[in-house]
């Protein structure tokens, strides 16, 4: 805050004085103290020639800001900001104002990254000598990138008494990112018959979503030659 000081001033010819008290910076309750230059032929109105003590104050400036959050963001893998502006009020001394971003309550460190939901809020400079006209907090949200799972299709192998495994059922699926998929089956791939394989995100991918994918792996009866 800037310093206040109170209009007395003192002239060659003034019957008074301040004696101190009528210069401080910060929000708060202050006395100045005013002397009589002459207490022999001099008095008050009230009839005294003591020292007069008066009070006086310094309030808080009330500022006043807005939010500016953008909107349809999506992960990528790169901080999302939003940005304020002072609309109320004036901020002394290189006073500045603050964002920061919480989640689940806990203030976060650096710019959000990660798809879910935020609190952008405004930081005062001073609690001592700002406030707010209001409460300024805005909402942000970061949606999970969409991905799509492919297959090569249905696929199939005579029997040979080997069992396929996750992992070469999981090989006819493709999926962008680097992204790995988890994969369930309708049985143990070993005998003749057909088994549904559902590919799904690794729960791992949290700031990914994506479709449900299924193909048909088939085991055909071995041919005997009699």
């Amino acid at each position: 805050a800037q310093i206040q000081t109170l209009p007395f001033e003192v002239g060659a010819d003034e019957k008074y004085y301040v004696k101190g008290g009528n210069t401080a910076t910060d929000v708060g309750n202050y006395n100045l103290e005013i002397e009589l230059s002459d207490k022999v032929n001099y008095v008050w109105s009230s009839g005294s020639s003591e020292n007069l003590t008066i009070g006086w104050k310094i309030t808080p400036v009330s500022l006043g800001v807005e939010i500016d959050v953008p909107e349809d963001l999506v992960y990528d893998g790169y901080g999302k900001e939003a940005t304020f502006r002072l609309v109320q009020g004036t901020l002394y001394g290189g006073a500045q104002l603050t964002i920061v971003y919480e989640q689940n309550g806990k203030v976060i460190d650096g710019l959000p990254v990660n798809a879910g939901e935020y609190d952008v809020v405004v930081k005062l400079p001073d609690v001592k000598n700002y406030r707010f006209a209001s409460s300024y907090t805005a909402d942000m949200t970061i949606a999970k990138k969409v991905v799509t799972i492919k297959t090569n299709g249905d696929r199939e192998k005579y029997y040979d008494g080997k069992e396929v495994t996750l992992e070469e059922l999981a090989g006819n699926f493709t999926v962008s990112d680097g992204l790995k998929v988890k994969v369930t089956v309708s049985g143990t791939v070993l005998n003749a018959g057909s088994y549904k394989v559902t590919a799904v995100l690794d729960t791992a991918n949290s700031n990914y979503t994506s479709n449900e994918v299924s193909y048909v792996y088939t085991v055909r009866k071995a041919d005997r030659t009699v």
